[in-house]
């Protein structure tokens, strides 16, 4: 039996294990960068100095990153926001503190501004995670405003309170129909009902109440001829005109 040749083969093979192996640690790291690590939030003030290179406090806020830039607020040029990249940390110090991570965090004079699937916030008791590239959030005062898809977590418990995915797409909502026509009915039907109405046009019960009534007429009573005297002799008339005779 030639050994070299079986030499080769079991080269071969443990060649194309090693890539295998490779190929699946890749994928691993790479999933696992999708999303920040959760343990960045229980570093003390000098392991976070260790961790990133620079810092800035700006008022109740510390950040942290590889790369801190100042530049001027868009809003106010006399003011300037803080831009931090290269993996960035936040640190307000409220009661309770607010703590978060990205890849990279915003802050200027009204708001600091976080976005990403890297993207999370710890508030109190609330661990939130992003669940897109599309999601943001801001932090504002002492509240948290998030869009996007996200998860909610209690860090004590571990149980998930909210859990927010991308908005469905909107559907168009056709128009209703009028009161007056009833439904199911086509609405062509509608201009040829208009132009019956106009051909015979009904009367309001308030034009008919102005609208006089004609009277009736009293039927003309007869007239009654006065009788006829009977006819008088003409002779025996005179003749008893004339002055008698002794």
């Amino acid at each position: 039996m030639n050994f070299h040749f079986v030499d080769a083969v079991a080269l071969r093979r443990a060649g194309l294990s090693f890539v295998t192996m490779s190929l699946m640690l890749s994928c691993s790291s790479s999933k696992s960068v999708e999303r920040a690590d959760e343990s960045v939030f229980t570093l003390s003030a000098a392991e976070r100095k260790g961790r990133f290179s620079q810092s800035q406090n700006i008022g109740v806020v510390e950040l942290s990153g590889a790369r801190i830039k100042a530049r001027p607020y868009d809003k106010a040029k006399d003011e300037t926001e803080y831009l931090a990249t290269g993996g960035a940390m936040l640190v307000k110090r409220v009661e309770p503190p607010i703590l978060a991570s990205a890849s990279e965090i915003l802050v200027t004079p009204e708001a600091a501004i976080l976005s990403g699937r890297q993207a999370m916030v710890k508030d109190g008791n609330r661990l939130i995670l992003a669940e897109g590239d599309e999601t943001e959030f801001v932090i504002d005062g002492v509240e948290v405003k998030i869009s996007g898809p996200h998860l909610i977590r209690d860090v004590k418990t571990g149980k998930v309170s909210l859990k927010s995915r991308a908005p469905a797409a909107s559907v168009a909502v056709a128009p209703a129909l009028p009161k007056k026509a009833a439904p199911g009915k086509s609405m062509a039907a509608a201009p040829a009902a208009s132009l019956e109405a106009k051909k015979a046009p009904v009367p309001s019960p308030a034009a008919v109440a102005q609208k006089p009534v004609a009277q009736s007429k009293p039927k003309p009573k007869p007239v009654t001829l006065p009788k006829s005297e009977p006819a008088v002799d003409r002779k025996e008339l005179l003749n008893l005109m004339r002055e008698p005779s002794e």
